[in-house]
Parts: C-alpha cells; structure tokens; sequence
C-alpha cells in the first residue's frame, strides 16, 4: 500500500466524519487551531469583553467568543491555555440580562455545559462574564477586566 493510500486510510478511521476532518482542518485561518470541526484562536493580548467580541467578530467570517459545548472541548482548550501560558481566558458567555441564567453571546441561548469552579459563579462585585481558568474551571468575572481571550469559527 502506498504511504498516501496510508495516509488517507488513517485520516479516514480517526474521525467518524471521514474526509470533513480533513477539509475542515484546512480551511482554518492562518494562525488557528483546529479541534473537532472547529478553528479557535489565542490571543496574544488582553482585552475586555467588549473588545475581545468585536476582535474575534473582525479576525475571521463568523468569528465569535469560543462557546464551550462539553467536556472535550473544555479539557482540550485547558491544555490549549496551559500550554500558552494563558491563566485565565474569555469565554462566550454571560448573565447580564438576567442574573444566573447564564446565555451564549452568539445567539443568547442557555449554555447546557457548564464546568464551574467551586463556589462559582458568585457574582462577586457585578461579575456577569465567564471565563475559563488555567486549572480548568469557570469563573465569573467583572467584563470590565482585562483577559485572553479565545476565538471560535464553527
């Protein structure tokens, strides 16, 4: 068997999708990461909330603060952060409308997953936004503070 034959024979058993795998991977912008059909970006700087929304909305077509959907994504974007040196990161959600009904920021819907660290959420001092934490918890945090932040593009 040739090594491309191989090749596409690998890409193919490590993912029930087949070739979308690999067609997804490639379309990630430059400087992106692929996970699970997705492409995320890491900041190299902090910014608000606010700002870190309208950076990810311009960085790339459908671009938004990444939305953690289970426990996969959560533990690979914890690797991804600890490996950058990243302590703490924005994430896409928030309970400003209505304390403690946490929505996603893209399209306001409950978030299903959640990986809150212990006595969190607290809403200490107006703390409305999320983000996630270098030893792998949620946090609820004042939106006028500065943190990385992630971008998603699905």
């Amino acid at each position: 068997m040739s090594f491309a034959a191989l090749f596409m024979l690998l890409i193919i058993a490590q993912t029930s999708q087949g070739l979308t795998w690999f067609n997804a991977h490639r379309r990630c912008p430059k400087g992106w990461s692929w996970f699970s059909g997705h492409c995320y970006f890491f900041s190299k700087e902090k910014a608000t909330i606010k700002d870190a929304i309208t950076k990810c909305a311009y960085a790339v077509e459908g671009g938004r603060l990444a939305e953690v959907g289970g426990p996969r994504e959560d533990k690979w974007l914890k690797l991804q952060i600890k490996i950058r040196g990243m302590n703490r990161v924005w994430m896409g959600a928030s309970d400003i409308s209505d304390e403690g009904k946490f929505l996603k920021l893209s399209n306001a819907k409950s978030i299903k997953y959640t990986n809150w660290g212990k006595g969190q959420p607290d809403d200490y001092k107006t703390e409305d936004c999320v983000e996630l934490l270098d030893r792998g918890t949620w946090n609820d945090r004042n939106c006028v503070y500065k943190d990385f932040f992630i971008c998603e593009q699905a």
